[in-house]
């Protein structure tokens, strides 16, 4: 598996109330073997791009750190193939997607990290880092 691997923007309306838009990527490669003597079976790709906007809510904000919550709802598309001795099988399709976060925490001003406890397509728990170009905390 790649992991996700996410592109966020994201524009704040209030100091508590933001919106972004998520581009997410992950891949998955599977070699499959037979149980009994470990011999070459075939294999299993897939790619899934999901597009997901998101409304986040900040309850604490403070300069060094914000806590908060959010919730998207988007759409994803999936391409796959599988590939067993001479045969090979393509698929695509389309799903609807959501990530719910009940919290989140980010340190850091205009670079800075986060990690987030939630459920949805990105997972459990997501965690990474980010750059804010126009960084208002910054004045106060």
């Amino acid at each position: 598996f790649s992991g996700a691997v996410t592109a966020s923007y994201g524009y704040r309306f209030k100091r508590w109330l933001s919106l972004h838009a998520n581009l997410t990527y992950s891949g998955m490669y599977r070699r499959r073997n037979m149980k009994s003597d470990k011999t070459y079976v075939g294999t299993d790709t897939e790619h899934v791009l999901t597009f997901m906007p998101t409304i986040r809510f900040t309850w604490l904000d403070r300069p060094a750190i914000r806590l908060y919550s959010s919730a998207g709802l988007g759409g994803a598309m999936y391409l796959g193939r599988t590939f067993q001795n001479i045969d090979s099988e393509r698929y695509r399709g389309y799903t609807v997607s959501m990530q719910i976060t009940p919290l989140g925490i980010a340190f850091g001003r205009s670079f800075f990290g986060y990690v987030e406890g939630g459920f949805g397509a990105h997972g459990w728990i997501v965690a990474g880092f980010g750059y804010r170009f126009n960084d208002r905390t910054k004045s106060r």
